[in-house]
């Protein structure tokens, strides 16, 4: 009887953890892709609010198609600008200096 509370707690844990295993299997199984009933329509077609915005969307996919052949043609030839700014930073009191950069 001693023997039976002692491994009682580690006989629940294990009987818990064969049941986690087989209720594992059960979910794995039912989430088959072949089982998956697809639900978008191939055959729908999406029509644009107008010609306006598709003759953008075609302009700016041309546009970056150009730049990035001409980055892997000539990457040398691209234009950097640029820019320096100045600053001036102003120190405490102790000091009368203003450093620019």
């Amino acid at each position: 009887m001693e023997k039976i509370k002692k491994y009682s707690c580690s006989a629940i844990v294990f009987i818990v953890n064969i049941l986690l295993v087989v209720l594992g299997y059960q979910v794995i199984k039912n989430n088959d892709p072949k089982n998956v009933i697809l639900k978008e329509d191939i055959n729908t077609t999406i029509q644009p609010l107008s010609r306006e915005i598709l003759d953008t969307q075609i302009k700016i996919a041309t546009d970056r198609e150009n730049k990035l052949r001409d980055l892997n043609t000539a990457p040398k030839t691209i234009k950097q600008n640029q820019i320096i700014t100045n600053t001036t930073t102003t120190v405490p009191k102790a000091s009368t200096k203003t450093k620019t950069s």
